[in-house]
C-alpha cells in the first residue's frame, strides 16, 4: 500500500524517539571519526617534518664528512706541493733542461689544479695584519717591529672557513 504526502511526513512515535537516539549515535561517532581524522592527520605531518628534517641532517653530515675527506686529502700533498715549491724557487731551476723543467712544472699545476676542485685555497697574506688563526709567525724582519707580515715562508691553506695549514710568516712593520 502506497502512502500518500501526508502520510510519509508522520512517524510513529516510537520511530521518531529511536531516530533520535540513532542521530545522537551517529553524531558522536562522527565526532570520533573527526578526532580520530586529526590525530592520523597530526600523525601524519609529525612524520614529514621529522622526515625532512632528517634527510637535512644527512645532507650536512654527508657535506661536513665530504669536507673532511677533502681536508685530509689537502693535508696530504702539501708536503709534494711544498717540496715543488721549494724546487722551482731554487735558482739552479732556471738551468734545469727546458723540457724536463715544463713537464715538472705543468705536474706542479696540476697539483693546484686538484686542490681548486676539491675546494682548498691558498692564501698568501703578504700585508696583512698578523692573525694567529690563519698564521704563524717564525720571526721577525732585521730588527723590524710591527704586526704586519713582511714575507710568507710558506703559503696557508683552508678549506671553506678551516684552515687546514696556517701560512708561515716573518712580522715587520708595513711599508
Amino acid at each position: 500500500m502506497a502512502l500518500n504526502h501526508e502520510e510519509q511526513d508522520i512517524i510513529p512515535e516510537e520511530e521518531a524517539e529511536d531516530g533520535v537516539t540513532e542521530l545522537k549515535k551517529l553524531r558522536e561517532k562522527l565526532k570520533k571519526c573527526v578526532a580520530e581524522k586529526q590525530d592520523y592527520l597530526d600523525g601524519w605531518q609529525r612524520s614529514r617534518a621529522d622526515f625532512a628534517n632528517l634527510k637535512k641532517e644527512g645532507e650536512a653530515r654527508a657535506s661536513g664528512l665530504k669536507d673532511t675527506v677533502a681536508g685530509e686529502f689537502a693535508e696530504k700533498l702539501l708536503p709534494l706541493i711544498d717540496s715543488f715549491e721549494a724546487a722551482l724557487g731554487d735558482p739552479k731551476w732556471k738551468n734545469t733542461d727546458p723540457s724536463w723543467r715544463k713537464g715538472m712544472e705543468s705536474i706542479h699545476k696540476e697539483l693546484f689544479k686538484v686542490m681548486q676542485e676539491t675546494g682548498v685555497e691558498v692564501f698568501e697574506p703578504l700585508g696583512d695584519l698578523f692573525n694567529p688563526a690563519l698564521h704563524i709567525a717564525i720571526g721577525r724582519g732585521d730588527g723590524e717591529e710591527g704586526e704586519h707580515v713582511v714575507r710568507v715562508e710558506r703559503k696557508g691553506y683552508r678549506l671553506k672557513d678551516k684552515v687546514i695549514r696556517p701560512a708561515y710568516v716573518t712580522l715587520g712593520s708595513q711599508k
